[in-house]
């Protein structure tokens, strides 16, 4: 059984051509660069038909339970949603770590409320 990060980002316009782009630019980098021997999964974008219209970014990325550095993935999973949340301006995003929400920082990106 594994744990999932799961994420979502609302704005009143859709994403154009430049940035849906940059964003598949993005996530295919930290997809390529991922720095661990064995991946459980990529970075998963959902595709059309959003829970909403006005949902122009939504995904989940399970995480290996019982792993020995799941947490060590979850950070590089996070950084690269870090990335996207700075790059997507005007968006309001909802991110959450299975029933756990993640509360958005400035300065560090996506961090769990603990």
């Amino acid at each position: 059984m594994s744990v999932s990060i799961y994420y979502e980002a609302r704005r009143d316009h859709g994403l154009n051509d430049e940035e849906k782009a940059e964003v598949s630019a993005i996530v295919d980098r930290y997809c390529t660069q991922y720095p661990f021997e064995e991946k459980y999964e990529d970075f998963c974008l959902y595709e059309g038909n959003f829970s909403s219209e006005d949902t122009v970014l939504q995904g989940s990325t399970a995480l290996p339970a019982g792993s020995d550095i799941v947490y060590d993935i979850l950070c590089y999973w996070l950084e690269c949603l870090t990335e996207l949340t700075r790059y997507l301006q005007g968006c309001r995003w909802h991110v959450n770590l299975d029933d756990m929400d993640l509360t958005w920082d400035e300065d560090s990106g996506w961090l769990p409320d603990i």
